[in-house]
Parts: structure tokens; C-alpha cells; sequence
């Protein structure tokens, strides 16, 4: 008799990225780690090939510490919906000072960038992304410091 979860059906694929991506097809259902502190863009794949259904997830794994890390549509008619909470930590006291739920404006929002402060990106922050309706859906829960403002762009 199998043991309970140590089934290989259990697992998922994963990917560290220190580099630009543009993800594919294949891609679907991977967790993605964020792994460098001076940030890079990874591109999501066109819609209308990657089909309702195709997901992904993004954990930062190093903070980010200049520039962004941005999670970005392929074209600038693939709008993002859903939306993130950003919890004001300070400086990672674990005490939670301030919190703020921010959504893509439905109009022009096909990016999600963290800065390392005001934006989210900091260890352990994560996003989920599901294609339904030809539009991206983004879930998740950033950590941040500062005057939180809008992740999206």
C-alpha cells in the first residue's frame, strides 16, 4: 500500500529563475522561484495559445533589492484581473502595520512589478496566475514597507 502524500502525483514542477523568461505552453502549472535581487521580466504566453485553464505560481525566493521584478502579459490587450494584498511589515518585525488590497484598473494593467518596498518582492511573497476568459487572473499576498501603492502597470 502507497503511502499518503509521497505520491510523485502529488508534486509539482518547478523552476528557479535568475534570468528574463517568456513562458510557454509547457510551462502550465509550474511554480516559478524568484531568484535574483536586482530583478528581470518574465513574460506570460499569449492567450490565445496557452487557453483557458493554463496557471502558474511565483514565489520570491530572493528579495528583490534594485530595479523590479515584473510579471508581464505578452501584449498590451491582455489585461490582468483579480488582485494582491500588500501587508506593511516594516522593517520584518512581524508585526503587521498596514494592509492594502490593490486590483489591476480593468483598462490598461498587464504588468505586476515588485520594487522590494512599496510594491511587495520581498522573501517569500507569492502570486497565482489562471487564464480564464482569455484574461490573466492574479491572486496573492505580497509583504512590503513604505506607503503601499499598486503593484499592477
Amino acid at each position: 500500500m502507497a503511502k499518503n502524500g509521497f505520491s510523485m502525483s502529488n508534486r509539482v514542477a518547478t523552476e528557479e529563475l535568475e534570468a528574463a523568461k517568456t513562458l510557454t505552453v509547457e510551462d502550465c502549472g509550474k511554480v516559478f522561484t524568484l531568484a535574483k535581487n536586482s530583478g528581470f521580466t518574465v513574460t506570460l504566453p499569449d492567450p490565445t495559445i496557452a487557453e483557458a485553464g493554463w496557471n502558474c505560481k511565483f514565489i520570491v525566493d530572493t528579495a528583490i533589492s534594485s530595479n523590479e521584478y515584473i510579471i508581464s502579459s505578452s501584449a498590451t490587450t491582455d489585461l490582468m484581473r483579480g488582485g494582491v494584498s500588500v501587508l506593511n511589515g516594516g522593517a520584518d518585525s512581524g508585526t503587521v502595520e498596514d494592509t492594502a488590497f490593490f486590483a489591476p484598473n480593468g483598462t490598461n494593467q498587464t504588468a505586476i512589478k515588485f520594487n522590494g518596498t512599496t510594491k511587495g518582492g520581498r522573501g517569500g511573497d507569492m502570486v497565482e496566475l489562471t487564464l480564464v476568459s482569455g484574461q490573466y487572473h492574479i491572486s496573492g499576498i505580497l509583504h512590503g514597507s513604505g506607503t503601499l501603492v499598486t503593484p499592477f502597470g
